[in-house]
C-alpha cells in the first residue's frame, strides 16, 4: 500500500495507522521532543515539539500491530536502564558490601535491535524522507533485507547491527533522556545508521553493507569511534553500572 514503509513485504491492509516513532510508553503524557538538523529548521535551530506532533502515517495497520512487541521491548529496555539509576543510587548511600544482592535481568539482543531500527526508520520518516540507504533505497522504503529482519525472523549480519560505545556507566546521576541521532554523509545524504542514547547510554545501530572498519564516527558527546570497534564493540554482552567496585547490570543475550 502506498505509504506504508513495509509495502515491500506485501500483504498491507487498506489502511494506514498513525505511529509514533518514539513508543509512547517511553513518555508522559504531554512530554517535548527536541528536534533539530530537520530540513524545514535553519542550520543550528532546534525546537521542542509535543511528542504527538511526531506521530506520522507510515504503516499500514496490519504491519503497524505486526511490530507493537517491539514497543513493549523497548519500554522494557527503558525501565530496565532507570531501574539500574535506582539501585545505583541506593548503592550510594551505603557501605560497600560484598553481599550485595543482583538481580538478574537479560534482553533479547537481536529484538532490542529490531526495535531500534524500528525507531530509527520510523523517526525519520517524521523529518528526512529525502536521504538514502547505501543500497539506493530512500528512507521511505527500506531495502527488503532490512525489512525481513524488523519484521521477520532473519537476523542483522555484520556489519549489520548493534555496537556498544559505554556500556560501564559509572556516572551518579543522569536525567531522564533518549535521543536519536542519525548518521548521515552530507555529501552523497546517504544514510549508514543511527547513534541511540538511553539515560546514559550510547549506541550505534549500523545498517549499511560497507564495512565502518576505519571509518570515524562521531558521537553524542563528541568523541569519536573508529577503526576496530567493530569486533571490540559489536553485539554487547550487558550492560553496567559500577558504584563502589560493585557492578550491577543487564545480560543481552545473542542466541537465535
Amino acid at each position: 500500500m502506498k505509504g506504508c514503509y513495509a509495502r515491500k513485504l506485501g500483504d498491507c491492509s487498506s489502511t494506514l495507522s498513525l505511529g509514533h516513532p518514539l513508543s509512547r510508553g517511553l513518555y508522559p503524557d504531554g512530554a517535548l521532543v527536541e528536534v533539530d538538523e530537520a530540513p524545514w529548521l535553519k542550520v543550528g535551530q532546534k525546537v521542542s515539539v509535543p511528542i504527538k506532533s511526531l506521530a506520522q502515517r507510515m504503516l499500514c495497520t496490519h504491519h503497524n500491530s505486526a511490530l507493537s512487541y517491539l514497543d513493549s521491548e523497548g519500554i522494557r529496555f527503558s525501565e530496565s536502564i532507570m531501574q539500574l539509576y535506582s539501585v545505583q543510587k541506593l548503592r550510594s548511600k551505603l557501605k560497600r558490601s560484598s553481599v550485595w544482592s543482583t538481580k538478574r535481568v537479560t534482553l533479547n539482543g537481536h529484538v532490542l535491535e529490531k526495535y531500534l531500527a524500528k525507531l530509527a526508520i520510523g523517526s525519520l520518516q517524521s523529518v528526512r524522507k529525502d536521504i538514502f540507504f547505501d543500497q539506493g533505497n530512500l528512507i521511505s522504503a527500506p531495502p527488503i533485507s532490512i525489512l525481513n529482519v524488523i519484521f521477520g525472523t532473519e537476523t542483522f549480519k555484520q556489519p549489520m547491527g548493534l555496537y556498544a560505545m559505554n556500556m560501564d556507566n559509572s556516572e551518579s546521576t543522569r536525567e531522564h533522556l533518549i535521543q536519536h541521532r542519525p548518521y548521515i554523509d552530507t555529501d552523497t545524504q546517504v544514510y549508514s545508521g543511527s547513534f541511540v542514547y538511553f539515560h546514559g547510554f550510547q549506541f550505534m545501530l549500523y545498517l549499511s553493507n560497507e564495512d565502518p572498519r576505519g571509518t570515524t564516527f562521531q558521537c553524542q558527546n563528541n568523541s569519536f569511534l573508529n577503526g576496530n570497534f567493530t569486533t571490540k564493540r559489536y553485539r554487547p554482552k550487558a550492560y553496567n553500572f559500577s558504584t563502589k567496585g560493585k557492578r550491577t547490570g543487564r545480560q543481552l543475550n545473542w542466541t537465535t
